[in-house]
């Protein structure tokens, strides 16, 4: 008798443990189901926009962000889209690109997901244009492609031939190389940060996934969190101007310094700092400057006197070493902020890296 209530008491638990499991299946799938529909992909096209991207959204539940290419991969120039790429962005609610036609590749994300929501982080920034610009990064042709998306879509087909003249002379003027690494002169930055803030409050918003409060949250986070960050890179910026005032004279004065530069998104924070720019070698990781061209360079900074040349970390410094043997002028690396370990402050560890070096140089 004894054994047999044991019996009856050993099923009866095994039933209630069971039971017990069931309901804390179910209750986790339920969970999961419902943190899945309310989840937000954000992909960010690069580095850059990946960093901005997780300083806005950071510490927010159910907002995924990641990088559409591998942190080493520095700007997007001849980047050419991968089939893992394009999964990726199909999983994606919304893709954060630099713009400026950083992103070759965007006409094809858009004709293959034409849902997916596009933030562009320079929208009404002005681009520093180069109408003699020559190299090959192939920025013009597709540049600002989710704008011209929407203008080709309703074009009428029949035009006359004076329209196609004028059609013509504009599509010219669009194929005028837009220099866009503007992320690496602070103020514009800042417009980066704002314009992401405001582009992923506003679509998250129209998602309507989340409840008021959860959405009241998201956007008090956002706004926060985008705040802290335009503090910092404002500090930054002030840290820019002290040196520029301290080296008013050769930025501003009479017989104002020049600068080579190695690739041209120092161009940007040359231009926030004051300093000229007498040339610009156009490079990249597999440019090859001939005998000619570097005696061309070696010339015009005899000519100007030119006692800095700025390369790139993300480059090879061999050409810019092997002019600085022939010359008077040195060879300073500057970090573009296009590569890094993925944590919130890189772009500000990169640009203070850059403030040092400019110190260097100039005093």
């Amino acid at each position: 008798m004894r054994k047999k209530i044991l019996s009856i008491l050993l099923i009866i638990s095994i039933t209630i443990i069971v039971a017990i499991v069931v309901i804390n299946l179910n209750n986790a799938k339920k969970n999961n189901g419902d943190e899945g529909e309310n989840r937000v992909n954000i992909v960010a096209s690069f580095y850059p926009t990946y960093i901005l991207t997780l300083n806005i959204a950071d510490g927010i539940p159910g907002i995924n962000i990641s990088n559409l290419t591998d942190y080493s991969s520095g700007c997007l120039h001849d980047y050419q889209i991968t089939t893992d790429d394009m999964k990726t962005l199909s999983k994606a609610d919304i893709l954060v690109i630099n713009g400026g036609g950083m992103e070759n590749f965007i006409e094809d994300a858009i004709n293959s997901y034409p849902d997916l929501i596009i933030v562009d982080a320079s929208h009404g920034i002005e681009f520093i244009k180069d109408e003699n610009h020559s190299h090959n990064h192939g920025h013009s042709h597709n540049e600002d492609a989710e704008e011209d998306h929407e203008a080709h879509s309703g074009e009428n087909q029949e035009k006359h031939s004076d329209e196609n003249h004028k059609h013509n002379e504009a599509n010219q003027e669009d194929y005028i190389y837009k220099n866009s690494h503007i992320w690496l002169n602070p103020l514009l930055y800042i417009r980066q940060i704002e314009n992401v803030r405001d582009s992923l409050i506003e679509f998250i918003e129209k998602m309507g996934i989340y409840n008021d409060d959860e959405l009241n949250y998201i956007i008090a986070t956002m706004k926060n969190n985008a705040s802290t960050y335009i503090d910092k890179v404002i500090r930054l910026d002030e840290e820019l101007t002290s040196l520029m005032e301290s080296n008013i004279d050769k930025l501003y004065g009479e017989e104002k310094e020049e600068v080579v530069i190695f690739h041209d998104a120092f161009l940007y924070l040359a231009e926030r700092m004051g300093l000229e720019v007498a040339y610009t070698v156009e490079m990249d990781t597999d440019t090859y400057l001939s005998a000619g061209e570097i005696a061309e360079i070696i010339d015009i900074i005899d000519e100007h006197d030119i006692k800095y040349l700025f390369t790139e970390l993300q480059y090879s410094d061999s050409i810019a070493k092997r002019i600085e043997e022939e010359t008077g002028a040195r060879v300073y690396i500057i970090d573009s902020a296009v590569t890094g370990d993925g944590t919130k402050d890189s772009y500000l560890t990169s640009m203070y890296h850059n403030i040092d070096v400019l110190k260097d140089a100039l005093q």
